[in-house]
């Protein structure tokens, strides 16, 4: 059985680290589109 310290981080640990890793990864790949002007690209498109 599952301790109360346990639950509490299955809870709210887990979600908390899956989050921040999701957050994480959405600036990386963001940065990666801007920083190759995939923006500037875009605006260009909708002209």
């Amino acid at each position: 059985m599952y301790s109360d310290r346990a639950k509490d981080r299955v809870k709210y640990v887990f979600p908390a680290i899956l989050t921040n890793t999701c957050f994480f990864l959405f600036v990386v790949i963001d940065g990666a589109f801007v920083g190759r002007g995939v923006v500037l690209l875009a605006a260009r498109a909708g002209k």
